[in-house]
């Protein structure tokens, strides 16, 4: 509902996106590199059983799944099981300590600004009437 009136704009938003998507990144990235490519192995298979599912219809999804505008997601996971790999928790430890903190920074704020680039559209998104949203 993006023309629906907003009583409440929270300040310096970007800026407090960017921080907790840093800071949660830095907490899965500390949980060690065994955490993460676990983490990623169920992520696969999730996306395996998400495939099977559309394929077959077992998935009763009307809209399309729009996997362009999400291949952000794939960047995001791709990057961040490289970053832990890389690293000292559990990973071969050539990122440092203290520089993995910038790397995954900089990493966060490369992925949130991907992931706003490739953002579907409003005029792509199926219309919500006001009925259809409970809390309205």
């Amino acid at each position: 509902l993006p023309d629906q009136p907003r009583p409440f704009k929270l300040p310096m938003a970007q800026l407090l996106a960017y921080v907790a998507f840093t800071v949660s990144n830095l907490l899965v990235y500390w949980t060690g590199w065994v955490t993460v490519w676990h983490m990623l192995i169920a992520v696969l298979i999730g996306l395996v059983l998400l495939g099977i599912f559309k394929i077959f219809g077992i998935f009763k999804h009307e809209g399309k799944l729009n996997i362009s505008r999400s291949l952000w997601v794939f960047i995001y996971l791709i990057g961040l099981g490289v970053i832990s790999y890389l690293g000292d928790f559990g990973g071969i430890e050539k990122i440092p300590a203290d520089w993995d903190v910038l790397v995954m920074a900089i990493f966060s704020g490369i992925i949130l600004w991907l992931s706003q680039k490739m953002a579907l559209k409003v005029s792509n998104m199926p219309k919500i009437e006001k009925e259809e949203v409970g809390y309205l």
